[in-house]
């Protein structure tokens, strides 16, 4: 039997269309009748698990050079910047799946896959408290939790089903 049917790591390096939906009331956002979509690959690619290594190692490499400094942050700075850090961590995520964009425009001209680009868009809007806590109970009901864009390419993205391999 030939297993590479199977293969969805394979499968999610084809970018998929993730269609925005507005964060304030879940709507599809459309440019006319054409719909506003991110290009997305899926987090299980093997390209972009090896960039999330990569970033590991950085981050860890960090680390532990803040350690050697022996600078503590205090309680409640740590959790004034708990949300901050929730957000940029979901940015940096979203970012590294994008691989395009249609019928979205900056200063009316097309969307770009640069870093730029990216980070504009991203930052158009802060994550959703009630989406991150949702349960999943939840998340498999139809009531919309005021998804970012970030949170929607993430979620997409991570939907192994989306990137099913050779059928």
């Amino acid at each position: 039997m030939d297993f590479s049917k199977y293969d969805a790591r394979t499968a999610a390096e084809t970018a998929q269309p993730v269609y925005l939906r507005d964060p304030a009331t879940g709507d599809f956002i459309n440019d006319g009748d054409l719909p506003c979509a991110v290009l997305v690959v899926g987090s299980h690619a093997r390209t972009v698990q090896a960039g999330i290594l990569e970033e590991a190692r950085t981050k860890m490499t960090a680390a532990k050079d803040k350690a050697k400094g022996g600078n503590k942050k205090k309680k409640e700075d740590e959790q004034a910047t708990a949300l901050a850090d929730v957000q940029k961590t979901l940015v940096e995520g979203a970012a590294r799946v994008i691989r395009g964009f249609e019928n979205i425009e900056r200063d009316k001209r097309p969307l770009t896959t640069s870093a730029e680009d990216i980070e504009w868009f991203l930052d158009l809007n802060f994550l959703s408290v009630k989406s991150l806590m949702a349960t999943a109970d939840d998340e498999d009901s139809d009531v919309w939790n005021g998804d970012s864009f970030a949170q929607q390419i993430l979620k997409a993205s991570n939907n192994a089903g989306t990137y099913l391999g050779k059928k």
